[in-house]
């Protein structure tokens, strides 16, 4: 019956479930459904990360590359999704294991989607890219008319040891 209620109406079933779970009825629990729901749930969390890292990342490239058409809202959406990386930390450090390649896999998409919304050659989007996860993290770093030209940008990461410039 509740594999046909998973089915039929998911919430009634997640509720079925829970009672179940609290009152330790394992034995009639939808054990594999309740499974795959949790496995769910935490891939979810993953693609929201690697999500919010699409979006800093070609708003990133698009200020980069098209200073003079960077507008407030590409800021906004540059803050809103760096404290969304942020937030998604906080609740769920497991994932601080996964920044690199999440960053890595959501650049190269963020590539793509600069290239199509700009009109820019996808070959002039450097690769790889031209900040790090720490700066796509991080509310100090703001290329193009979002703050530090990329001369200033490259005369810090200079002064910093270990740091890198970007390519002018």
């Amino acid at each position: 019956m509740t594999r046909g209620l998973y089915e039929s109406d998911f919430y009634s079933w997640t509720q079925r479930q829970a009672d179940m779970l609290r009152s330790g009825k394992l034995e009639t629990a939808d054990l594999a459904n309740i499974i795959e729901e949790i496995e769910t749930l935490g891939r979810s969390e993953e693609s929201s990360l690697e999500s919010a890292y699409m979006l800093v990342s070609m708003h990133l490239l698009k200020a980069m590359f098209q200073p003079q058409l960077t507008t407030p809202s590409w800021g906004q959406t540059i803050l809103h999704n760096r404290l969304e990386i942020a937030k998604i930390l906080r609740k769920n450090p497991g994932l601080k294991a996964k920044r690199e390649s999440l960053f890595a896999s959501a650049y190269a998409d963020a590539r793509k989607e600069a290239a199509e919304e700009t009109g820019i050659d996808l070959g002039r989007f450097p690769d790889p890219p031209p900040f790090t996860r720490e700066e796509a993290e991080s509310e100090v770093y703001k290329p193009g008319r979002l703050g530090l030209s990329r001369a200033e940008l490259n005369a810090q990461r200079r002064r910093k040891p270990g740091g890198t410039g970007v390519a002018d």
